[in-house]
């Protein structure tokens, strides 16, 4: 058990040094969130979030690309990097030594969870720095939907990583899927201004349920309102991980 555990640690600390010397993946990973945040800052810090609250469009706004970007981690980086490593075949040299697939999958789950646990930091010191952001919600509740959010849409990267051929062809399919999701989650556009059949299409997606939950509790929800959500994102933990186990490759 310590061996495994210093051997995550170890891993880990070595993905997380590899992670950070790309100027790409630094500048996705942490920059570009914050300057997101600050475009949506300047464009609504002052719009009324309802005619009768204290809130702003960015209270909202702030946990909901936390949201998309915990989704951005799990969709694209996560399965292009398994991809790139397979390609540069770095996975087969891991299968080779006394690396498990679970030891390797979960120092990539730990590395990319710091990353996104640093930049919600940096955002909402931002946010509350030069945006005057509310926090009315109860941060347990934020951080159960955070952790159920990163459980739930890592495993669909993981499954997704065991389908696609190659890095180029993972950044292809992860973005489109990103993409898509992004705007139809209510990350860049309020649900409420979608027609009523939208607004149904977009429950089917993945990211619609981290970004809704997520802002919800953040403004004051009970868990209670986003039981659906809570659901779909537990179940997406054992059919993305066994849909991994089943199609996962050390090789091209």
């Amino acid at each position: 058990m310590r061996a495994n555990v210093r051997r995550i640690a170890s891993l880990t600390l070595t993905e997380t040094r590899l992670f950070l010397r790309e100027p790409a993946a630094f500048f996705f990973g942490l920059a570009f969130p914050v300057l997101l945040l600050t475009l949506f800052g300047t464009l609504f810090g002052d719009v009324p979030l309802s005619s009768t609250s204290e809130l702003t469009a960015f209270d909202f706004s702030l946990p909901a690309l936390i949201g998309a970007f915990i989704g951005q981690a799990g969709i694209v980086s996560l399965p292009v990097f398994l991809a790139t490593y397979r390609e540069q075949g770095i996975l087969k040299r891991y299968h080779a030594s006394p690396v498990s697939l679970t030891t390797y999958l979960i120092s990539h789950v730990v590395m990319h969870f710091g990353i996104l646990l640093l930049m919600a930091l940096v955002m909402a010191g931002v946010a509350a720095a030069f945006f005057g952001l509310h926090f009315p919600g109860n941060p347990a509740s934020v951080l159960l939907i955070g952790l159920l959010s990163v459980a739930g849409l890592f495993s669909f990267g993981f499954a997704l990583s065991g389908a696609v051929s190659s890095p180029q062809a993972g950044q292809a399919i992860g973005n489109f899927l990103f993409l898509s999701m992004f705007f139809l989650s209510g990350a860049a556009i309020p649900h409420a201004l979608f027609p009523d059949w939208l607004q149904t299409a977009s429950m089917s997606l993945p990211l619609t349920h981290v970004v809704q939950p997520l802002a919800g509790v953040w403004l004051g929800d009970p868990l209670s309102d986003h039981l659906l959500s809570i659901g779909i994102l537990i179940a997406l933990v054992p059919l993305g991980l066994l849909t991994a186990r089943r199609y996962f490759r050390w090789k091209t």
